[in-house]
């Protein structure tokens, strides 16, 4: 069953490089076309690369300027609630410790807790005074210096 087509050629071998160029023009022509703005686009991908690089590069200066603004404002906030514990609570900044409202509040209650226990230290009623006739008796006595012995 062989059935023959009048719509077709045959096939005619390609002897020259001119039939050959000839039959394969227009593939050529059509590669080309799909290919001719590639320059173009190439030229505008390395521009959209470039605006990307410049863009990371301010978000990157950005988001540094950002973190060290944030880190000052903790340290400013941490600061002042230091201050207002030592001042409520009455003892000096450097003292307390703690990063919390809590641990500085108990830093500051187990220094009023010391300072209340901490022995102080009693002037010496007879300091500076002489005996009854004007005069110092001129004997030390170390009863004076520890009167609770």
């Amino acid at each position: 069953m062989t059935e023959t087509n009048s719509d077709t050629t045959e096939f005619a071998p390609i002897t020259t490089q001119a039939e050959f160029d000839a039959a394969i023009s227009e593939r050529i022509t059509r590669v080309r076309n799909r290919y001719a703005d590639y320059d173009e686009l190439k030229t505008q991908a390395a521009r959209v690369e470039q605006i990307e690089a410049e863009h990371a590069t301010a978000l990157a200066a950005a988001v540094a300027r950002a973190e060290a603004a944030e880190s000052r404002v903790g340290e400013l906030e941490a600061s002042a609630l230091r201050l207002e514990v030592a001042t409520a609570a009455g003892v000096p900044v450097g003292l307390l410790h703690g990063a919390t409202r809590e641990e500085l509040e108990q830093s500051a209650a187990t220094l009023n807790a010391f300072r209340a226990t901490a022995a102080r230290v009693e002037p010496d009623p007879n300091q500076g005074r002489t005996n009854a006739t004007g005069a110092s008796s001129g004997r030390f006595d170390p009863r004076t210096l520890f009167p609770h012995i």
